[in-house]
């Protein structure tokens, strides 16, 4: 993969801040970088258990520090970024885990390979797509000594290729430091990864100024992003007839274009009209058992495509509805029944609805016949507006 590569100069004020919090955490520098560098995976892949490759000189012994040749091996770093930890206490878990890591270090990485024997795809690297190193081999005036007769030198090859998806290399750069982002054309936009650059920098600057915030209050986009997140992105106002109630706009539009994709979720969809006749079905059964007017439906169901019939039907009786998240606390639901006086709740006989009031109905939304036809709806357009 031909390789592209964008640079991130971090200032000396911040990195000595790195430096000083590496300190009080008995860490290296490059367990810090490597810590905010998980974070800012974790954001972008929404994954808490990262792996990334790291190079090692491979020369723990004394008597390989001046030998010629090349020693280097890769260590696989898993950081653990679950339960949104402080960012201190995620400094700690990457330092733990390099430390275990060192320890094990002569053990070739084709060796770990083959113990390990994953599922093997030539395109990819077996273990990890993301390599983050950190060289701090002496600069250009502190050249190895070999003698009067030998000049040497620092020639730089430039990197050719990519081995990962992207390749992340530190190295001291006065007081600051020198990031570069090595990552496959192919893959990468050059407008992708510097806005990743920028995020790193931001996320280590916001976690070097507190480092006891939990890992979710880091904040990692500039002011002209944030706008664009969450003003931009956000204005989805759009005029329709706001005399009209939702589910009676719902059943224009599903006339207007039945076979139309209305939900999608996963592998499953359902049209316009299909969704149409699924919540007229419910919403026949729910009149049945008294919704209507001034009554409140509860709808204890995940989100997906039964979480939308149930509310269209509800809405249709012109009830009121009441969403009981499964993932909530028993007592909070039971808080919620109470108060608003449920008598009708829409689950699913896969779920386990907690003891309510005892006076509540539960409907199955699975078990709703699909070939009673809809009661006529006589009640006012009036219950379930937008407003």
């Amino acid at each position: 993969v031909a390789p592209e590569r964008v640079a991130l100069d971090l200032p000396g004020d911040l990195t000595a801040a790195l430096r000083a919090l590496a300190r009080r955490e008995g860490a290296t520098l490059y367990m810090v970088l490597l810590a905010g560098f998980g974070v800012l995976l974790q954001r972008h892949t929404g994954q808490d258990d990262i792996a990334v490759g790291a190079p090692v000189a491979g020369r723990t012994r004394t008597e390989l520090e001046e030998l010629a040749g090349f020693f280097v091996n890769t260590l696989v770093m898993r950081a653990d970024l679950a339960g949104d930890p402080p960012f201190r206490g995620l400094v700690g878990r990457v330092r733990d885990m390099a430390l275990a890591a060192y320890a094990h270090q002569d053990l070739p990485f084709e060796r770990l390979v083959e113990a390990l024997d994953p599922d093997r795809d030539l395109g990819r690297n077996p273990l990890f797509q993301v390599v983050f190193g950190m060289l701090n081999a002496p600069g250009d005036d502190d050249g190895p000594d070999l003698g009067d007769a030998v000049t040497a030198a620092h020639y730089s090859t430039g990197i050719r290729t990519t081995r990962t998806d992207l390749e992340v290399h530190v190295r001291e750069a006065g007081d600051g430091l020198r990031v570069d982002f090595v990552y496959g054309a192919e893959l990468f936009d050059p407008a992708t990864i510097a806005r990743m650059t920028g995020h790193y920098r931001r996320l280590l600057e916001a976690a070097a100024a507190a480092p006891d915030s939990p890992l979710s209050r880091l904040g990692m986009l500039g002011e002209a992003e944030r706008r664009l997140v969450t003003e931009t992105w956000n204005d989805t106002a759009a005029a329709y007839p706001r005399d009209r109630a939702i589910h009676r706009l719902f059943e224009a539009r599903a006339a207007e274009t039945p076979d139309a994709i209305a939900v999608e979720h996963g592998t499953q969809t359902l049209t316009y009209a299909r969704l149409d006749q699924d919540a007229d079905r419910l919403a026949t059964r729910l009149r049945a058992s008294g919704a209507g007017p001034d009554r409140i439906v509860g709808i204890h169901l995940p989100r997906g495509p039964d979480l939308i019939t149930a509310t269209i039907a509800t809405l249709k009786t012109n009830a009121a509805f009441l969403t009981l998240d499964p993932d909530h606390p028993e007592a909070r639901l039971r808080y919620m029944a109470e108060e608003a006086d449920l008598t009708l709740v829409v689950s699913h006989r896969d779920m386990a609805l907690p003891p309510l009031a005892a006076q509540i109905e539960r409907i199955d939304i699975g078990e709703v016949p699909a070939t009673d036809p809809p009661a006529p709806d006589t009640e006012p357009d009036t219950a379930a507006g937008p407003d």
